[in-house]
Parts: C-alpha cells; structure tokens; sequence
C-alpha cells in the first residue's frame, strides 16, 4: 500500500523524495486520528483521498517560494503532471 501512495503523491508532485514526505504524512494522520472506516475498500479510498490532499500542500508552498533575487516563483500545471515555469 504504501508503494501506492507514494505513486499518487509522486505524479501530483513530480519529486520522489516529496512524495515520500507526503506519504509519511498521511500515515501519521492515519495514527493520530483514525477514521471511522468499515472495510477495506474504505480504508483504501480515505488512504488515497488524503495522499491527494497532502500532495497540495507542497504545490501551494512551491508556487509561494521565493527564488533568488526575491521574485517569487509561479509554476503552471499541464495535463501531463509535468510544471513548467509561466
């Protein structure tokens, strides 16, 4: 499962080692306040939904960063999952 996980953060992001970060994240989630899941299958989608929501954190940081010289740095998302500076 959490070969998965990583796999979803990591085309959102399109970084390994931040797709592992995010996959930590949610399982500490996971262990600090675990959902009211029945099965399975519902344990899979909350495990999913919320590896997604993680993933935008670090999206709206980097688009928020600042690069040298104090311009800040926009990235635009193509269909692809690839960024590419505006």
């Amino acid at each position: 499962m959490r070969r998965i996980l990583i796999s979803v953060a990591k085309r959102r992001l399109a970084n390994v080692s931040l797709g592992q970060e995010v996959t930590q994240i949610v399982f500490i989630r996971l262990a600090k306040a675990p959902p009211n899941i029945c099965g399975d299958a519902e344990l899979v989608a909350w495990l999913h939904r919320t590896t997604v929501h993680a993933s935008i954190d670090p999206l709206a940081l980097r688009i928020a960063s600042p690069v040298a010289g104090g311009k800040s740095r926009r990235y635009a998302t193509w269909p692809h999952g690839k960024h590419c500076l505006e």
